[in-house]
């Protein structure tokens, strides 16, 4: 019962039944996000978007609803247009390319606007040894993605001491291990 009073004195009541419905935020059950080929099997050189999801709300009482959506960014860029999906049914989204390294995102917002995301890294083509930037960027076990580096896929370390036979004195090996150091510490 609410009852309210104004300045003069006059008041007004009324009474109503409410009932409380249980909450929880929004989650992302499982979900699926790979490179694929027009068919949606998985390519490792593959230009479209595999994205599947399964989500779960609160029903409250038949009032609430599921936004769910995908989403890519290339490395250090943005994300782009967001492409409607339906809990548990796959979509193909085009446009990869499949020298560049992409962010796929998935986020499930309810009708009160709390979210759920999943991220996925789509790494590059796997290559032994890609030249890119005009011939000013080399990467190894993936293609280069910006202009004068040397770059090897996030998963793949540098072993110090297998190449030191390629090196014909102890200062030029000196010299390596101590930009390798350089590196390791953030420095150039």
């Amino acid at each position: 019962t609410v009852k309210v009073t104004d300045s003069r004195g006059f008041t007004a009541s009324t009474t109503r039944d409410f009932t409380v419905q249980p909450y929880a935020r929004p989650v992302i059950l499982s979900s699926s996000l790979y490179r694929s080929d027009a068919a949606g099997s998985p390519a490792e050189a593959g230009t479209w978007l595999r994205a599947l999801a399964e989500g779960s709300i609160s029903p409250l009482d038949g009032c609430n609803a599921m936004d769910l959506r995908v989403a890519l960014k290339a490395t250090g860029g943005d994300y782009g247009a967001e492409t409607p999906m339906q809990s548990g049914s796959p979509i193909q989204v085009p446009g990869l390319n499949p020298d560049r390294t992409y962010t796929a995102r998935i986020t499930l917002t309810d009708i009160l606007g709390n979210t759920a995301v999943a991220t996925a890294i789509l790494q590059t083509q796997r290559w032994a040894m890609k030249f890119g930037g005009g011939g000013t960027a080399v990467g190894f076990g993936k293609a280069p993605e910006a202009d004068k580096v040397l770059e090897i896929p996030t998963d793949w370390q540098i072993r110090r001491g297998t190449a030191r036979a390629l090196f014909s004195d102890d200062a030029a090996w000196t010299e390596v291990l101590a930009r390798l150091s350089a590196l390791e510490q953030g420095q150039q």
